[in-house]
C-alpha cells in the first residue's frame, strides 16, 4: 500500500496520519494544564490508554503480516503474554497454566464420554 493510499484509508476512517510535532505539543499543553505528573507517571499513562491499540496491532500483525516469521513473532508474543513463556521442561507455571487447565478438562471429558 503506498502512502497516498494509506492517507485515504485513514481519512474514511475518520482518523488523521500521527504527527509527532503534534503529539508533543500535546503533552506539553498537558503539563501546562496542571497534570502534575511525574515523568513516569506521564509514560505509564500514555502505555496505558494506548495498551488497546497496541494489543490490535500485534494481533493485526500476528493474523495479516505478509512476513511469515513477522506473523510467528507477534502470535508467539500473544501466547506467551496469555498462556505464559515456554521453556525445556515445560510452561512456567503449569499447576496454573490455563491450557493446561483446558487439556485436562478435554481429557477428562473424552474419558467421560468414551
Amino acid at each position: 500500500m503506498d502512502k497516498e493510499q494509506a492517507d485515504e484509508d485513514l481519512e474514511a476512517k475518520n482518523l488523521s496520519p500521527w504527527d509527532p510535532v503534534h503529539a508533543l505539543e500535546s503533552l506539553t499543553d498537558e503539563r501546562r494544564a496542571g497534570l502534575d505528573e511525574d515523568e513516569y507517571a506521564l509514560a505509564r499513562r500514555l502505555l496505558r490508554e494506548n495498551a488497546p491499540n497496541a494489543v490490535l496491532a500485534i494481533v493485526h500483525l500476528a493474523q495479516n503480516s505478509s512476513n511469515e516469521a513477522t506473523r510467528l513473532k507477534a502470535a508467539q508474543y500473544v501466547v506467551d503474554r496469555v498462556m505464559g513463556r515456554v521453556t525445556e521442561g515445560g510452561l512456567l507455571d503449569e499447576a496454573n497454566d490455563p491450557f493446561t487447565r483446558f487439556l485436562a478438562q478435554c481429557v477428562s471429558e473424552v474419558g467421560e464420554n468414551g
